[in-house]
């Protein structure tokens, strides 16, 4: 048996007493036998003392929140306890695996980080109907603070995930982080859009017929996320007739596929998109024979999302462009030349695969200003009768 607290107990809270550790003092839950130890965060009267301290004392009376074996030991309840049942849900499995791997890691994080900065209580071991707004919000601000404020953003949607799971098991009624707290991301100019010198250094480099072009084309002309230009394949391209809005019906050859983004949730919005004459020169060189992906590795296997990533960030380095120019930058330079073209949003929205017609519009506001502004009054002084000037 485990020998007794020497230290003196609080009144109001009987098993709970000081101790000091390295120097420092601090409060702790001792049962009567000292089988049961645990450190208290904050001092008595404070908020997160009273409820890690009702916590421990439920656990000690073997009530609500008695430790379960779910893998390894957790407090039942608890948000540790909600990410077990939350990996088991519809609307987890329904995620794509890019989602799931970044909520997962912020999920990972804030379950071992403390809910204050004096390192006692786990998030992991706050059971869900005690989360208190107030510490929440100050372990949130903590994070915007010495990181950003997108990432605060980024890990209250992973918490809230935690959240719905609690609500699914009407361990709580609603989620009271929602309305009650809101981060917005600090705006970045993102990926840079390429500029005409950049596209044609790439090239100049990397000639058509190279893994290098055949990447950088299906991006810069179909404006595709990488995720797509790494899975498209030629059974996906196709001929069919279509009807332009002057009436006439043309055949066109267009890559007819689902793109990856939301496959899983929604099945993926689908694409259909014309092979421009740039694009077909590209392609043109290409085997078609055994079929599969369109871009292929040296070994003839289809490349990953991060290993294309990494690839085309070699083929970028080798041309001489500095960083901070990506495929996605690509995608992004298409949209500011149908913006400066003058089509329309939800032109814009069909050929990048936008579903809200706000992130189509990012590209109108990344357009040269002097190319709309300039476009704009002379196509307004062209329609302009002409003044009859008197010679005198």
């Amino acid at each position: 048996m485990a020998r007794p607290s020497k230290h003196e107990r609080h009144p109001d809270f009987p098993l709970a007493s000081q101790r000091k550790l390295r120097g420092k003092m601090f409060w702790r839950f001792r049962s009567p036998d000292g089988a049961l130890d645990k450190v208290l965060p904050g001092e008595p009267g404070d908020e997160c003392f009273a409820i890690a301290y009702r916590k421990w004392e439920k656990v000690l009376n073997g009530t609500s929140a008695e430790i379960v074996e779910i893998g390894h030991g957790v407090v039942a309840k608890s948000f540790a306890h909600a990410e077990r049942l939350m990996l088991k849900t519809e609307f987890w499995n329904k995620l794509d695996e890019p989602s799931k791997k970044l909520n997962q890691r912020h999920i990972t994080k804030f379950l071992d980080d403390y809910v204050t900065e004096d390192d006692a209580l786990k998030w992991k071991d706050v059971l869900v109907e005690n989360l208190s707004i107030k510490y929440m919000r100050k372990y949130l601000d903590r994070l915007a603070r010495e990181k950003s404020s997108g990432h605060a953003k980024h890990m209250l949607t992973a918490i809230r995930k935690l959240m719905k799971a609690a609500v699914y098991e009407e361990w709580i009624e609603f989620d009271i982080t929602n309305p009650h707290l809101s981060y917005v991301a600090d705006a970045t100019d993102g990926h840079l859009a390429w500029p005409d010198e950049y596209r044609m250094m790439f090239e100049e480099k990397h000639p058509i017929g190279t893994q290098a072009r055949t990447a950088y084309a299906m991006a810069s002309c179909l404006g595709n996320r990488i995720s797509d230009v790494a899975t498209i394949e030629w059974a996906h391209l196709v001929k069919e007739r279509v009807r332009m809005p002057s009436g006439l019906v043309i055949e066109v050859e267009a890559f007819h596929f689902r793109q990856q983004k939301n496959r899983k949730r929604t099945g993926g919005k689908e694409m259909f998109l014309l092979v421009t004459d740039e694009l077909a020169e590209a392609l043109a060189p290409l085997d078609r024979t055994e079929g599969g992906t369109v871009l292929k590795t040296s070994f003839g296997k289809p490349y990953s999302k991060a290993g294309l990533g990494n690839r085309f960030r070699d083929w970028r380095r080798e041309a001489g462009i500095p960083e901070g120019y990506s495929m996605h930058g690509l995608r992004k330079a298409l949209g500011i030349d149908l913006v400066i073209q003058g089509v329309s949003t939800r032109h814009l929205m069909d050929v990048l695969g936008h579903s809200n017609p706000a992130e189509a519009e990012t590209y109108s506001r990344q357009a040269n200003n002097r190319t709309l502004t300039t476009d704009a009054l002379m196509t307004l002084q062209a329609k302009k009768p002409q003044k009859l000037r008197v010679v005198k």
